[in-house]
């Protein structure tokens, strides 16, 4: 049972970590958007991170991502895995990437298995590369415990490369996110193709999109040839509630999606390549109303996309809100459709509860 900072009303969909209700978030009360605002600095302190964009006056310009921070010698950038160091910014291909990686036996759960040209396949393995880093600073994040660690051991992309055989049928690239340390993603994943020697293997990418858009191009490329998924996470339409729940502007990934869709062959029926759009139903916050604007968005740029909708059981800092009901579901569902998309899927059914108190 969380408060409002700005009106003071009290809801079990009102996160205390967050002390902002959507309605506020949404008005664009100052005081609910200054609560919001210290809770990323809160949090961010507790774990050791760069607390803002860092803008150091006469540093270098990292511009692999829309933060664009300008960091002075020895300083890390909001990531906290790009930094400056001997006059260049570190944290690319050569300096090799802080991640997991795993493999699972086909069919796997991943997101888009569902809409994925291999869903009935039984006979191969993906193998999955988390990147411990993110350019977004989500405060439910289901996968906050990379912000922990200690990153002591960077791997290289020859050494991720050398992950695959012949069982590997496709390779997800995720996080956090891979945009801090897209240089070694899109190395890895050239030199796995190269590795693969005609072998029919599927490049595959979950991200925010915040990205520079050449960077996207390239990525969105490698899922191209491939036959790959590039599953890009639309958190909120509203530009408030997402600086309030992520830390950041929406804008420019709302540009990148806009800018990849209309320019890239989004479906080749051949291959299966395809661009989807998925959004995590949070409660109290992600409501039908936020997806009815976020669909809207996708149908004007392409109706024939598909849209996933993500039942959500929040995590970190916001652990206090309860999972997505079926009804929250099935009313986004709805108001996904009534916007004009026409392919409409709803992931993670396993973590529905029930419907809300009053």
């Amino acid at each position: 049972m969380g408060t409002c900072a700005a009106c003071g009303s009290r809801s079990p969909l009102i996160s205390e970590a967050l002390g902002s209700c959507v309605v506020c978030l949404r008005a664009g009360d100052s005081r609910a958007l200054d609560a919001a605002a210290s809770r990323h600095i809160y949090y961010r302190r507790a774990f050791a991170l760069p607390e803002s964009t860092p803008r150091s006056q006469g540093g270098l310009l990292c511009d692999v991502c829309s933060r664009e921070c300008v960091l002075g010698e020895g300083e890390k950038g909001f990531c906290n895995v790009r930094s400056h160091a001997e006059g260049r910014i570190g944290g690319g291909e050569r300096d090799g990437a802080f991640l997991r990686r795993f493999q699972d036996a086909l069919p796997c759960d991943c997101v888009s298995a569902q809409l994925c040209r291999r869903k009935g396949e039984k006979d191969g393995t993906q193998i999955g590369v988390f990147y411990e880093s993110c350019s977004f600073d989500c405060l439910y994040c289901q996968n906050w415990r990379f912000k922990r660690s200690e990153q002591t051991h960077p791997v290289s992309a020859d050494m991720l490369s050398e992950d695959l055989d012949a069982s590997t049928r496709c390779v997800r690239f995720f996080g956090g996110d891979p945009g801090p340390q897209v240089h070694h993603a899109l190395a890895a994943a050239r030199q796995m193709l190269e590795r693969a020697s005609g072998q029919d293997l599927a490049i595959c990418w979950e991200t925010n999109a915040s990205v520079s858009p050449p960077l996207l191009d390239e990525m969105a490329e490698l899922s191209r040839q491939t036959g790959g998924v590039v599953r890009i996470d639309l958190k909120a339409f509203d530009d408030r509630i997402h600086k309030a729940l992520c830390g950041i502007s929406n804008q420019s990934t709302l540009r990148n999606f806009q800018r990849l869709v209309s320019s890239a062959q989004r479906r080749d029926e051949s291959n299966g390549f395809q661009i989807v759009a998925s959004t995590p139903l949070l409660p109290g916050y992600i409501d039908p109303y936020e997806v009815d604007q976020i669909a809207r968005f996708i149908a004007g740029v392409d109706p024939d996309l598909p849209y996933i909708l993500l039942a959500s059981r929040p995590d970190f800092s916001m652990s206090d809100l309860p999972s997505t009901s079926e009804q929250h579901a099935w009313q986004a569902e709805q108001a996904a459709r009534a916007a004009g998309l026409k392919h409409v899927y709803l992931g993670n059914r396993h973590l529905l509860g029930p419907n809300y108190p009053e």
